[in-house]
Parts: C-alpha cells; structure tokens; sequence
C-alpha cells in the first residue's frame, strides 16, 4: 500500500482533493518494473506517470490552451498530449535523477497552481521559480557533465595515435558507471576536468582514486576555459573523432550515446573550449591527496557507518613533481614499456 499524505498544501491556496504522494511512496513507484499512471485529482483532470526506465516523472493536465515552454531548461520537457482518459492535455516530464521527490513537488506544485485557476504557463514558471535550486542544479550538471567527457574525447584523441583506434576505444569505459575512464591491461587512467584557474577536480567516491591490485593508476589532468571562435565543442570533437574510427565509427557513436541522457541542455554541445594548460599525468600514490577506503579503514571509521563522499582536490602543487608529466610524454613511456 502507497502512503499518501492528506490536506499538504502546495500552493498557497488549500486544495483538498489533491492527494500528495510521500518520499518512500514515489521512490517505491520507481522501484517497479514498469511505467505506472495515477489519477490525482479530477478536475482538472489530471494523472501522474512514473517511468523507472527512463528515470522520469510526468504530469498530464487535461488542457486545450496554450502550452508554456520549456526549451530553457534541459531537464523538462513540454508537449501536447491525451490524459487516459482521451482528453486533450499538456504533458509535463521531468528527469528526476537523485531528486526524485522534489521533482514530484514541482509538478504537484504546477498542478496545485492551476488547479486554482492560474494558466498553465503562469504555473509552471512560478514553480520554476518556487524549485529553481532543482531546476538549476539539472542545467549545471549538464554542463558539468559536458566538460567532462569533452575531457575524456581529448585524452581517447590521443590514445588513437598512440595505441591505435580499437585499442583505445576498447580502454574507453564511456557509460562513466566504472570508476576508471580509461582501463588497460597494464594501467588505468582517471580523467578529471576543469574550468577552474586552478587545478582543482572533483571527486565523486572512495573508489574513483583506489587502483586495481597490481595495476597503477594515474589522474590525466585536464584544464580549460573558454575558446570563442577558435575553440573546440563537443559535437565537433564528437564527429571528428567518429571520421577518425573509419570502421569502428558504429561503436564510437554508441558509446557516446551512453552519455546523452547526462547532457541534455543543447548548448552544452555547441560551447567551444580551448585547453588552458597542457594535460598533465599524476600518478596515484602514497603522496597524492586522496581519500580512499583503506585510508578510512587505518583511521579506524567504520565504512558501514558512510553513505556517500565527494570532495574536491587540487593537484596544482603536484604538476611541478618530478613523477608528473605531460600525456603525450607518458603515452610515449607506456608504449616503449609495453611493447
């Protein structure tokens, strides 16, 4: 049984009818294995649809008039659609990602709103005003994201020189569900990327920094900024690395297609970059500023005890390090070494 709380007010009028979904009851909807409908209030008619697959939640208002856009923000969607009931209405979808009950408010708040009489474009940017940290947060994380795998494309551009396309590509753990991004037989690499003046890169895990047993791992440093004409986008990098693949073009192309969903605001793809400093190479050693769980572990924390760390580190002072070096010299040594 679903837990529904009664009489929560989401706007600033009370509407009785509308039954509001708690925390644990929209994570249980997404724990089914299939797209769910439920009807929330009868007039406007209107219906909630979780989609566990996509990560998505959407709110279907019986509505004829004009619909409000949403091209502003990447993490929504608005289009014209049929409540189950065969009535015109406006669909509103939403990517939910790890705020999946804060989504669901927003849309119960554009649904409050309208439900007292406001247009439905008025109710959706005023709860996109009320939600703006969720709503933010969706656009700087696709650009975040962005910048990352514009990262990751560099460092593959290299690996096609020096150990040829399929082997490269093959290395490339693109979903950037693994916690290496690039993972040979003989090394793996982490890629980090910045738009910082500094050096200072986020880290998402206790794991993201650990090395596989016997097999060393290094952080490839990337640093940009912003490029105008003469810069780079992702989209170009994109198809000129998939002109490079010649045959293995088809997996290139799905592999990026893992990464779509991350990046969904369309300027994200379009923005040109230029590197700000050369990309360096630090290995992971005793001397590199990580926290790991083996590091807990001597400090006597109980890791059971923690959910979930990210932190930021800033490598600036270990680039003048002897061990530090820039990739196309440390690709030239991994070759010589494992020829």
């Amino acid at each position: 049984m679903l837990n529904w709380t009664s009489g929560k007010t989401v706007t600033e009028h009370s509407i009785d009818s509308l039954r509001i979904l708690t925390a644990k009851s929209v994570d249980e909807y997404f724990g089914l294995a299939q797209r769910s409908n439920q009807k929330v209030l009868s007039s406007p008619v209107s219906e909630i649809e979780f989609d566990p697959s996509a990560d998505e939640i959407s709110l279907v208002v019986a509505w004829s008039r004009t619909l409000p856009s949403s091209s502003q923000y990447p993490s929504i969607s608005i289009t014209q659609a049929r409540t189950s009931g065969g009535d015109i209405a406006c669909r509103i979808t939403i990517k939910a990602a790890d705020r999946r009950h804060e989504s669901y408010m927003f849309l119960m708040s554009v649904l409050g709103a309208v439900a007292n009489g406001h247009s439905m474009s008025n109710a959706f940017e005023g709860s996109v005003r009320k939600y703006r940290g969720l709503i933010a947060r969706s656009s700087l994380e696709s650009s975040s994201s962005a910048i990352g795998l514009l990262g990751e494309l560099l460092v593959l551009e290299l690996l096609f020189d020096s150990v040829g396309y399929e082997k490269a590509l093959d290395s490339w753990i693109a979903s950037g569900k693994e916690e290496h991004d690039f993972r040979f037989k003989e090394y793996d690499l982490e890629v980090k990327t910045t738009r910082r003046e500094i050096r200072q890169h986020r880290i998402s895990s206790l794991t993201q920094l650990e090395g596989r047993p016997g097999i060393p791992l290094s952080l490839c440093s990337v640093q940009v900024t912003a490029g105008g004409a003469g810069g780079l986008s992702l989209a170009t990098l994109e198809n000129k690395l998939a002109a490079r693949s010649r045959d293995l073009e088809f997996h290139f192309r799905k592999q990026i297609a893992l990464r779509r969903d991350e990046i969904l605001e369309p300027l994200s793809w379009t923005s040109r970059w230029v590197l700000r400093s050369p990309i360096v190479v630090i290995p992971i050693d005793d001397d590199f500023p990580a926290i790991t769980r083996n590091i807990l572990r001597e400090a006597g924390i109980q890791l059971s005890s923690i959910d979930n760390v990210a932190y930021d580190v800033d490598v600036s002072a270990l680039v003048t390090s002897p061990r530090t070096v820039e990739i196309d010299k440390w690709l030239k040594k991994m070759k010589e070494s494992t020829s």
